[in-house]
């Protein structure tokens, strides 16, 4: 009995959220987590931002922060959509600084930060946030803006090594003339 506690225990914060998320959406995060699991090291992290309602009906912006040590992504609830959407007077601003300041204390002996913004925050460069008086975000650590969770996947695929280039130039695309 206190082992399915404990379980539920650590389920809770991925439970809240999943709740308005539709069964076959979260089976596919959790999925995407083990795999994603499988190819990081110990130096790296995975953040990917989210939206979702809570319980009063607000939607907010949390973070899903992922090791490669963690049984589940740490949940991190950043603010309300409203407070950083009408947040335009400064970039250095302390609701956008609120999108790293809550997930640094997660990134303690990382080297490289892959993340996955959404909504809003994809037109916002995250990655030059200042996270203290001398340091940039992508001063501190090599950090990676990824379209999509698979991205990651792939980091260790083989890259092909192009050696010939094909240039094309004054080509009329205008046909009607």
């Amino acid at each position: 009995m206190r082992k399915i506690f404990l379980i539920l225990l650590m389920l809770s914060p991925l439970i809240a959220f999943a709740q308005g998320k539709q069964s076959d959406e979260l089976a596919v995060f959790i999925n995407e987590y083990q795999q994603i699991q499988k190819v990081i090291t110990d130096k790296d992290a995975v953040i990917k931002y989210v939206l979702s309602k809570e319980d009063d009906s607000e939607t907010y912006y949390k973070a899903l922060v992922m090791r490669k040590f963690y049984n589940f992504p740490k949940v991190v609830r950043i603010a309300k959509q409203t407070a950083i959407e009408n947040d335009t007077t400064d970039f250095n601003s302390n609701v956008v600084k609120s999108l790293l300041e809550y997930v640094l204390p997660f990134l303690d002996g990382i080297e490289n930060v892959y993340f996955q913004a959404v909504g809003f925050i994809e037109s916002l460069p995250i990655e030059y946030v200042s996270i203290n008086a001398n340091e940039m975000f992508c001063q501190a650590y090599n950090v990676y803006r990824v379209s999509a969770m698979k991205v990651i996947l792939q980091k260790d695929s083989p890259r092909k090594d192009y050696k010939t280039t094909a240039v094309y130039g004054g080509i009329d695309y205008d046909t009607d003339t």
